[in-house]
Parts: C-alpha cells; structure tokens; sequence
C-alpha cells in the first residue's frame, strides 16, 4: 500500500490498516529510521503495577537502610523540617 507524506511531514495511513492494527486517533506511535526504510511501531501501554507489586516495593524500601522512613507522613516531615 503507498501514501505520500506532506509538506508537513504527515503521512495518512490508510483505514484498511489503521482498523486491522488497532489504531485510533490519538494512539501513540514510534517512528524510526531503519536500513530498509522507516518503521512505525504501536507504543505499547505499561500495564499499571499491581497491589502485590506496589506493596512489594513499600516492605523493600521499608527494610532498606535508604529509606529510613516508615511512612508518608514521616517522610513529608524530614523534607519539611518539620522537629515533631
């Protein structure tokens, strides 16, 4: 399939593609140079972490000699300056 980019750099990628890959407006694109020409990817979505993930982290960071802070609240005073 051939599309021909404008003066503005833009190149329409036709419906017949834009539906078998998914793409709707808005959804982001990579675009890179290659040996044989350009490639334009789909950025792919990070899935959000999950509560086992994030709670998995927190007991790391709180074992960790690096984050002697316990909890927000603790670590919002030492940035402050708070002496409580």
């Amino acid at each position: 399939m051939t599309t021909t980019m404008t003066v503005a750099g833009q190149v329409t990628i036709p419906e017949s593609v834009r539906a078998a890959a998914g793409l709707e407006p808005g959804t982001p694109l990579e675009v890179s140079a290659t040996e044989g020409g350009v490639l334009i990817k789909q950025v792919k979505k990070r899935r959000p972490l999950t509560r086992e993930q994030i709670e998995a982290v927190q007991e790391i960071a709180r074992r960790s000699s690096a984050f002697p802070w316990r909890s927000t609240d603790e670590f919002m005073a030492f940035i402050r300056g708070d002496d409580d």
